[in-house]
């Protein structure tokens, strides 16, 4: 059957009865049929029978529109979205922080320019069971031959 452009729309309105123009465009426009029946003030029934007549008389099924809902956020919800911001920023800092001493770690590798006073910075911030043991050093060695 496919859409009916706006004249062919209204040609088919002209077909029903006032009220039943009146239900079927509240439809339309994204009312329930209780809603229209109360504001109208005409029977759910009389509501149901107007799409009924309508769908008959165009061959298509009437298609309510969807309303928009727009719900605001409670100041629970905004405080916990801003708190969350703000984590993710101090995240962001702390991500980009560890990889720029990735980078420099990565740069001390690759040249091979590790000094003994860098190694004994590292050697501090290892467990103190891995600290001053020869393996170590002979597991930093292994890779320079």
């Amino acid at each position: 059957m496919g859409i009916f452009l706006q004249g062919d729309e209204e040609k088919l309105l002209a077909r029903l009865t006032e009220t039943e123009r009146k239900a079927v465009k509240e439809y339309l426009n994204g009312l329930k049929p209780k809603e229209i029946a109360s504001k109208l003030g005409i029977s759910v029934r009389t509501v149901y029978k107007a799409l009924w007549k309508y769908r008959k008389i165009s061959g298509e099924k009437v298609v309510r529109a969807k309303r928009k809902r727009i719900v605001e956020p409670s100041p629970t919800v905004n405080r916990l979205f801003s708190d969350l911001i703000r984590v993710l920023s101090e995240l962001n800092a702390t991500l980009i922080e560890l990889n720029r001493n990735i980078g420099r770690l990565a740069n001390l590798l690759e040249t091979r320019d590790i000094t003994k006073s860098t190694v004994k910075r590292i050697d501090a911030q290892l467990p103190s069971f891995l600290q001053e043991n020869p393996w170590i050093e002979v597991l930093r060695m292994r890779g320079r031959e």
